[in-house]
């Protein structure tokens, strides 16, 4: 009888040992594998679990900028099955609870009962036993692996160990990953930045930074085609320069494009969020002013054709003189239509002198 017993318990013992050896080596094809963190935290905090026969197991990660640990990977209840992803991860100052406490000893952290540690921060168990190691990779810490029971001592020295060993062995490749990962963001980055100088050069006139003829005709068109059909409330602004060409006589072309750019600068810093600015061609400009009524877009061209003939001149030249013509249109109106209507306005304005006309 006694024999058939130890008998039994050895081949359960074995067994345990030939199903820790397949986790195990799961966890080392993934750390060989891995190509992206998340995939290698994860089959981390399922080792463990699984190894431990615990169903709560989290993985932090260390982040230097922040000077705190978040949960990143986790076995158990914290993990969204669905996603694979911790349900609403914590973030843990360094010193913090026993995880913050590893992490700032760097020292395995055993807690019988953590109903009487008072670094415990309780969470889903609220009560049972600890196991937190720290994650380290050349004296550096990466992070940390913390294991839950609800059982109060389930965990000794020899938990301690399994978990050290798999912190140990999948330190380098974390380490590498998170690399990669920087270096990814870091090109995504460089990439848009790219791409929104590219789309800015290709739509927007290379001396003023304002938009183009075809681009803002472009913006007009979307405008009108989301209009509502009733009240009018786009407003369009074509504003022209008189006197511009003794700049360029008496200073030279350097000093007029300097003038164009500080008008364009002008008009940038006055239009509101959504609006849009271009230059047409030459020294005309258009604006495009969005639910803005007719009035309030005659007080706002008065406003910028007085600012714009303020611009100092070189000494023994005239003050700039502009023009500013509006017109007010809906979903019914063409971008043409609007266009030639607000260039009506603005050489009816020039030619009688009132600086500011509409249509």
């Amino acid at each position: 009888m006694r024999l058939g017993f130890y008998a039994c318990g050895m081949r359960r013992a074995a067994e345990q040992d030939r199903y820790e050896l397949e986790v195990l080596a799961r966890l080392a094809r993934v750390v060989a594998s891995a190509a992206r963190l998340d995939d290698l935290l994860f089959e981390i905090a399922r080792s463990v679990g699984e190894v431990l026969e615990v169903d709560d197991c989290v993985v932090y990660v260390w982040d230097g900028d922040l000077r705190e640990l978040s949960q990143r990977a986790a076995w158990g209840p914290k993990l969204d099955p669905e996603t694979l992803r911790v349900v609403n991860p914590l973030r843990i100052p360094l010193d913090k609870g026993i995880v913050g406490w590893a992490a700032s000893t760097r020292l395995v952290q055993i807690v019988d009962d953590v109903t009487v540690d008072r670094r415990y921060i309780p969470d889903i168990l609220g009560a049972g036993s600890e196991l937190a190691v720290p994650i380290l990779h050349q004296d550096r810490l990466i992070g940390v692996i913390d294991a839950e029971s609800p059982d109060p001592r389930s965990f000794g020295p020899e938990e301690a160990v399994i978990l050290t060993r798999i912190a140990d062995f999948s330190a380098p490749s974390i380490v590498q990953l998170e690399r990669r990962e920087i270096e990814a963001r870091a090109m995504a980055e460089a990439l848009r930045e790219a791409e929104f100088k590219l789309r800015h050069v290709t739509s927007h006139d290379p001396l003023t930074g304002l938009l183009d003829r075809p681009h803002f005709e472009e913006q007009l068109g979307a405008s009108l085609a989301s209009e509502a059909s009733d009240a009018p409330t786009l407003a369009v602004v074509r504003l022209g320069l008189d006197r511009f060409g003794q700049v360029n006589r008496a200073a030279g072309a350097a000093a007029a494009d300097e003038l164009l750019r500080r008008v364009a600068s002008l008009i940038r810093d006055r239009i509101r969020r959504g609006d849009s600015a271009a230059r047409l061609a030459g020294v005309e400009f258009a604006l495009l002013l969005r639910g803005m009524l007719r009035e309030e877009a005659i007080v706002f061209s008065q406003s910028l054709v007085t600012e714009i003939e303020s611009l100092p001149l070189p000494a023994g030249l005239e003050p700039l003189r502009a023009f500013s013509g509006i017109t007010v249109g809906g979903s019914g109106d063409g971008v043409e239509q609007l266009l030639e209507r607000a260039d009506r306005a603005r050489r009816a304005a020039e030619s009688e002198g009132t600086r500011v006309a509409s249509v």
